[in-house]
């Protein structure tokens, strides 16, 4: 329930490095505190495991706060402070027991070091609790477990606004022993001091509330590149980027006060007069920069109009059904706020009780005055419809401020073009004072996308510059051919159009070609913007070579993109893929959208004709001078020549396709509500039902003994196979096998494997901790994470595959096993999407196509998937098929649950008899005893 309001609040909650939250074993959470109880929330449902608050004593006071606490569990500190209202600091002894005792347990301890919340711009001064308990917990407990501190960041972006955007951020886990061993001496105080030292790396600390202002209105301007602003609907800026953007901001900042306080000083005003013209204009940073284009516009309009058309009954009914709940929440939020630290809690908790109850009252009402067939529809519309009144309410606003600044820009086009130029010297002023800080350190020198201004470099480096380019358009050129002739050739050799879907090997060649096109593009743009200046060269000839290295390299990314699309638009699997995020290869989402996007402007045309006409004088220029007789110069002339004959062909498809473009545009807005429904009511109901059980007290039958025995006959790599019989999943998902994780054993075990030194594993590593602990790879929800083989095999049968390939190929398959950790898990089963992944899709992605293991995914509901149950079926078809030859899985191990409800070892030469036995639809507890008898 908090997850699904904290969603409705918060329009973007993105979640940094997961993986650094511990499995198991005691941890101590340390947050900074910005947002009142929406703190404690967000940590909750940000992890996958349970989770002891901490808070102040007097939040007891209110009843229904002292009621959830208690069904929390919170623990209660008592503060000096608050003395006159009731609080007794003898009692922290108490707590701190509490705290100590559930961390014996193996649990985990949420405390805020700051004690209160507030709107400070920078941290403030961490009291000692949280050391005090771990420096205890070390040295007076014996640390069972091992306990590690791990030091969380909470970012907002309007803490105080509903549909902003948070950023949640886990830090490296501190081993508290060894912190303890590296500094003997520092005590409760010194780990105090380096934990809010961590935990500052992890936020935003400015001086003043000035600083922080002045910061935020730069990274607006920044934000914008000086470009036209995106298309409504495309996908926002993510709150992680637009904090890295901050961050650099604010490291630039500081080291420019003490080297350049005056040139500071200079661009602070400039930032403050800017802003304030833009807030009286009523007009963000972005739509400055809008185009003032009447093709454009009328496609804009024709579009917003279908949308706000079609889905004004949807939202209107919405707005109808919510009215209530959502004004009596407000009400409620605005007499209990005393400032904007609490404004979203007093919404968010008192949305626990009033939303429900309307809707039961709502329920009830419909279920007792319609027809059957009206309530179940009205049951199904009310919360969708909700839902698109909150997205329609999102976007109304965004086209009327567009259409208000379109209007105000046609008919005032001297007030754009002063705010655009003053903006664009801003953003330059603002590279130009990153180009001087040091190349080592400071933030925002990757904010420059030059190479540096041509007018500082002399005639020699010049000369030298003109040289280096030309070198590394003559490689990038023929590596782009080459990429070419690779598109053509994937298209005849990649199966998935006719297959259905993508094996890894097709997925990993696809993106391999997109990275290396990206690759190219990157460094196609840099040349072409270190050369936007080039009529600023004294040299008429310098100009010259300049424009002809920055045209040809323009005319030939837009000419391969062209093919590009031309090569993909139609394969709607294809683009899908070319359009999806994968942090593996380092490649952003929506890729191949920006591309159509960028290549069916209009604006990007328009440049292309005004770079031809600039080329003519240029071009008789070269004919009358020497350059036409050195070899370099002559090969640029026959690029821009050839390229230039392909771009004028495009004007005709380029309108065509920016046409569907937008229509396609117009129907991915209309269906992205609906999309998000249906995905977030299966993820909710699969979050809310994956982990929960029939019985209300259920004892797994694979017991500790059991499971210590078992850890014998495995090997990292090795496949396991899980059924719980009392899960409700097991219950609804079809055949025997519920679940499947990939083994990786200790830490030693992953030594010995030797992949402990490559970095999708030493990311992990800290997570791997003691020699003795036993992990799995497993995708359960919310993700795929690194947990404990205790509680993979909390359940009653395992079967344990073993891959039969070389140690090369198993070292790649736990490779990319840890590549995967951190995603999130697929509620639609999608085996196409890599963004997000269930259980059998880890062993997929790891083992397809290695030595002899093929894996043949079924068709269900649309959607091609692979079930545990598959894997059995293909083991023992391809075992069949072999004929006594090596199977590509052997089974190391079987434990099934007998007919008294005893799990037991099933012998090495019946089990693959018992397992064919299962996979032909028998129960283990229907086969005769003798199967269990060793």
């Amino acid at each position: 329930m908090a997850r699904l309001t904290l969603h409705l609040f918060f329009r973007r909650i993105e979640i940094e490095a997961r993986h650094n939250i511990p499995a198991a074993g005691p941890v101590v959470f340390a947050p900074n505190h910005a947002n009142a109880l929406v703190d404690p929330l967000l940590l909750m449902t940000a992890m996958r495991r349970p989770l002891t608050l901490t808070a102040k004593n007097v939040l007891g006071k209110n009843v229904l706060l002292r009621w959830l606490m208690s069904a929390l569990g919170v623990v209660t500190f008592h503060r000096r402070e608050d003395a006159g209202r009731g609080a007794d600091v003898k009692q922290n002894v108490r707590s701190l027991q509490i705290c100590r005792g559930i961390l014996a347990d193996g649990g985990a301890v949420c405390i805020f070091p700051e004690g209160v919340s507030h709107s400070d711009p920078k941290l403030r001064d961490f009291r000692p609790g949280p050391a005090r308990i771990a420096v205890d917990f070390v040295r007076k407990d014996g640390d069972p477990g091992r306990l590690r501190i791990v030091p969380v960041g909470l970012l907002y972006t309007e803490k105080d606004r509903m549909r902003s955007g948070v950023w949640v951020r886990f830090g490296d886990p501190i081993d508290v022993a060894r912190w303890l061993s590296e500094h003997p001496g520092a005590g409760a105080a010194g780990l105090t001091a380096y934990l809010q030292h961590r935990v500052a790396e992890l936020t935003l600390n400015c001086q003043t509330r000035r600083e922080s202002a002045i910061l935020t209105w730069a990274a607006e301007i920044m934000a914008t590149e000086g470009r036209d602003p995106v298309p409504l609907g495309w996908p926002d800026r993510s709150v992680a980027e637009w904090f890295r953007l901050l961050g650099r901001l604010q490291t630039g900042y500081d080291a420019l006060c003490r080297t350049q306080p005056d040139a500071v000083a200079e661009l602070t005003i400039r930032i403050r007069q800017y802003r304030a013209q833009l807030k009286r204009a009523g007009i963000s940073p972005g739509e400055v920069y809008l185009p003032m284009h009447f093709g454009r516009a009328a496609l804009f309009v024709i579009r917003e109009l279908e949308l706000l058309v079609i889905g004004a009954p949807l939202a209107l009914f919405g707005f109808i059904n919510h009215a209530a709940p959502y004004y009596l929440v407000k009400w409620i939020a605005r007499r209990l706020s005393k400032d904007k630290d609490h404004w979203a809690s007093n919404i968010i908790y008192p949305s626990f009780l009033v939303f429900p109850f309307f809707y039961l009252v709502q329920f009830t009402a419909a279920w007792l005055l319609l027809p059957v067939l009206w309530a179940a529809l009205y049951t199904v519309a009310l919360p969708y419809t909700g839902y698109y009144a909150l997205l329609y309410a999102d976007r109304v606003p965004q086209t009327w401020r567009r259409t208000a600044t379109f209007l105000r820009f046609l008919f005032r086009r001297a007030d754009q073009k002063q705010l655009a130029d003053e903006g664009r010297a801003i953003v330059a002023r603002m590279r130009e004072l990153a180009a001087q800080l040091p190349a080592d350190g400071l933030a925002v020198a990757d904010l420059s996308e030059r190479g540096g201004p041509l007018m500082a470099l002399s005639a020699s480096d010049l000369a030298r510059q003109f040289r280096e380019d030309i070198v590394t358009l003559r490689e990038v050129f023929a590596g782009l051919d080459r990429l070419e002739t690779s598109w053509n050739d994937a298209r005849q050799a990649i199966a998935a159009r006719q297959r259905g879907y993508f094996t890894p090997e097709e997925d990993d060649r696809v993106r391999q070609m997109l990275l290396a096109y990206r690759s190219y593009r990157l460094v196609l743009y840099e040349v072409i913007n270190r050369y936007l200046d080039h009529d600023q060269l004294v040299e008429p000839e310098d100009q010259l070579r300049a424009f002809m290295i920055a045209y040809a390299a323009g005319l030939t990314l837009y000419a391969k993109t062209t093919r590009l699309v031309r090569a993909y638009e139609h394969e709607p699997l294809v683009r899908e893929k070319l359009n999806e995020a994968d942090a593996k290869f380092g490649l952003p989402g929506g890729f191949f959208e920006e591309l159509l996007r960028a290549y069916t402007s209009l604006a990007t045309y328009r440049r292309l004709t005004a770079c031809s006409r600039s080329w003519q004088p240029y071009r008789r220029e070269f004919r009358r001078g020497g350059l036409n007789q050195e070899a370099d110069w002559s090969w640029l002339a026959s690029v821009i020549g050839t390229q230039r004959s392909a771009a004028r062909k495009t004007l005709g498809y380029v309108l065509w396709h920016r046409l569907r473009y937008d229509r396609r545009t117009l129907v991915r807005s209309v269906r992205r509500p609906a999309h998000r429904a249906r995905y977030g009511l299966r993820a909710f109901v699969g979050a809310t039902f994956a982990p929960r059980h029939i019985t209300p007290f259920y004892v797994p039958a694979l017991r500790p003994q059991i499971i210590g025995e078992l850890r014998q006959h495995l090997r990292p790599g090795d496949v396991l196979l899980v059924r719980a019989e009392q899960k409700f999943t097991t219950a609804l998902l079809p055949g025997f096998w519920s679940h499947s994780a990939l083994y990786l054993g200790c830490r030693r075990d992953l030594e010995a494997l030797g992949v402990h030194r490559d970095g999708r594993v030493k990311r992990h590593w800290q997570e791997l901790s003691g020699s003795s602990e036993v992990f799995v790879i497993e995708a359960i929800s919310p993700g795929v994470m690194i947990s404990s083989l205790e509680s993979c095999l909390h359940a009653d049968q395992v079967a344990v595959l073993r891959p039969n390939v070389t140690d090369v190929d198993r070292q790649e398959a736990v490779l990319d096993a840890f590549s995967h950790v951190g995603k999130a898990y697929d509620f639609e089963f999608d085996f196409n999407a890599t963004t997000r992944l269930v259980c059998t899709e880890i062993v997929y992605r790891a083992y397809h196509g290695r030595g002899a293991i093929h894996f043949e995914l079924v068709k269900r509901l649309g959607r091609y998937t692979l079930s545990c149950d598959d894997i059995v079926r293909g083991l023992i078809v391809q075992a069949d098929a072999s004929e006594g030859g090596q199977s590509p899985f052997g089974l190391a191990a079987l434990v099934l649950t007998d007919g008294e409800g005893k799990a037991r070892f099933v012998p090495v030469e019946k089990a693959f008899g018992v397992l064919r036995a299962i996979a032909a639809g028998k129960r283990p507890s229907k086969l005769p005893q003798a199967e269990f008898l060793a």
